[in-house]
């Protein structure tokens, strides 16, 4: 059960109102969003304190410019997706869609992650 400014409503519940459903989507994808962030900053950090791999700085940049363009890229494909539907059901399909992004891009770091 979600709690916002004293409103309770039940995020695992299908049933809710937009407003509700709109919200409980915004609240997962900060949730993901903070783990996405948390797993890219630590591989980050293995990478600058690996003694053993060379240009440190410059795979640091390569891999941080390569964040930038995957965010990019999740906004525009969740623009693309959500196109069309109207009011809070645009939002909560945008989210929704950043979120299943979210998810595949922490697959992506725990992968790298695993090759360093």
């Amino acid at each position: 059960m979600k709690k916002l400014k004293g409103h309770k409503f039940n995020c695992d519940s299908i049933t809710g109102t937009m407003i509700e459903s709109k919200i409980c989507a915004n609240i997962e994808l900060r949730r993901i969003d903070s783990i996405m962030l948390s797993k890219f900053n630590s591989f980050i950090n293995e990478i600058k304190t690996d003694n053993l791999i060379k240009n440190n700085d410059s795979l640091i940049s390569v891999f941080k410019q390569q964040q930038i363009l995957w965010e990019t890229k999740r906004k525009s494909v969740s623009a693309y997706k959500a196109y069309g539907w109207e009011a809070h059901t645009h939002g909560i399909v945008y989210m929704q869609t950043m979120a299943f992004f979210t998810e595949l891009r922490i697959r992506e770091i725990e992968y790298m992650q695993a090759l360093y």
